[in-house]
């Protein structure tokens, strides 16, 4: 990575991690993370959705090939799977509690 393209990534890094940029500006500055390092060569590639698996740090991941903690890195590690593809596999279905639920549970009454 040249000089000048190292700026700007380390510029859209910060623009990332900024809890006010929108989750729309996070996927296309993963976007572009993913373009530069594909043009530089980098090709590791997860296995289930073929994107470049580009490093962001944030509470969740936003897009394809997104790896957003050090867990998520060492799933990589193991796994070949970016976090996004990780998170949506192993995902419970229990942890999404239908909304009729929720009244239920939050209904104090005797």
């Amino acid at each position: 990575m040249n000089e000048e393209t190292l700026v700007i990534a380390l510029a859209y890094k910060k623009e990332f991690e900024d809890e006010d940029t929108s989750d729309e500006r996070r996927v296309e500055l993963i976007t572009w993370l993913q373009m530069r390092a594909e043009e530089d060569g980098y090709d590791l590639r997860c296995i289930n959705c073929k994107k470049t698996i580009v490093i962001a740090y944030h509470y969740e991941a936003v897009a394809e090939g997104h790896t957003y903690s050090d867990a998520g890195e060492r799933e990589v590690s193991l796994t070949r799977l970016c976090e996004f593809c990780f998170d949506k596999i192993t995902e419970d279905p229990t942890d999404k509690w239908p909304d009729y639920y929720a009244g239920i549970a939050d209904d104090t009454s005797p």
